[in-house]
């Protein structure tokens, strides 16, 4: 088949590429950076490592063969003036092609992450570094995908607007073909920077609630520090110009008898006989 391809090999080489180097990164944070020199007395960490390590390249197997199914099925929007190629529909049989790789893919990833992920938090008991080796194995793999995932978000993004802005100018910068054909990248790099994003949040809500929220909210926002005015402290004095109120004396002792009353009118009666000699 000779002229424009419909997914460029050199497209299809980077971005293979990327997510290549962005797996070997996140497999390393999760292997690596996790499986410290902890004693691990119930013999969990080397199994959630294998359950993490496998979900995270599953996780960015979905999301590249989900990607390259959208990049394929764009190829249909408008039409292709300098395509040649042998077949009846060479269009149709090139999409065919590459959606079917994507599709094998995708579902290829799906299997794996179904089996994995799943034992995996079982293991650990949850994404939560306070369990143990196999709980920070768990939130280091949570982690480490969503910090991929913002990354691939924000490089699609900027894909995005830039695909944006040359299709509003379009003179300005070298705009090649119809703005038809210009729209297929921005769809694409659309739903890679959405689904990115929605992988990023669904695996940081893995994450318990305390930790999440860390940062967000405050833990002791309604609370007065030490110091004057504060619990710990005497409150400031009053201002110039007001009068010191006075300070009411302490009440008894819990658990003391309360004091007499004082005998008023004094009792009366002829005043003591004064002693002589």
């Amino acid at each position: 088949m000779t002229g424009t391809s419909i997914v460029p090999l050199a497209l299809a080489g980077s971005v293979a590429i990327f997510f290549g180097i962005l797996a070997v990164v996140g497999i390393f944070v999760v292997v690596v950076v996790a499986n410290r020199a902890d004693p691990d007395p119930a013999g969990r960490r080397p199994l959630a490592v294998y359950y993490f390590g496998v979900s995270f390249f599953s996780v960015f197997a979905i999301l590249l063969g989900s990607f390259g199914f959208v990049q394929s099925m764009v190829q249909l929007i408008g039409d292709h003036a300098g395509f040649n190629g042998s077949a009846i529909h060479p269009i149709g049989d090139a999409v065919a092609r590459s959606a079917v790789m994507s599709s094998i893919v995708t579902l290829a990833g799906v299997a794996l992450l179904s089996i994995h992920l799943p034992r995996g938090l079982a293991l650990s008991e949850g994404a939560d570094s306070r369990r143990g080796p196999a709980g920070r194995v768990a939130q280091s793999y949570v982690v480490g995908v969503a910090f991929v995932s913002v990354l691939i978000a924000a490089v699609a993004t900027i894909a995005l607007v830039y695909q944006l802005i040359r299709i509003l100018g379009p003179g300005v910068f070298l705009l090649s073909g119809s703005r038809t054909s210009a729209t297929r990248p921005v769809i694409a790099a659309l739903f890679l920077a959405v689904a990115a994003s929605v992988l990023a949040v669904v695996h940081l809500r893995l994450l318990p609630p305390d930790v999440r929220m860390i940062g967000r909210f405050p833990a002791h926002r309604g609370a007065t520090p030490p110091g004057p005015g504060g619990p710990a402290g005497p409150g400031p004095g009053p201002g110039p110009g007001v009068a010191r109120q006075p300070v009411a004396p302490p009440g008894p002792v819990s658990g003391s008898p309360p004091p007499p009353p004082p005998s008023w009118p004094p009792p009366s009666g002829p005043p003591p006989a004064r002693p002589t000699g």
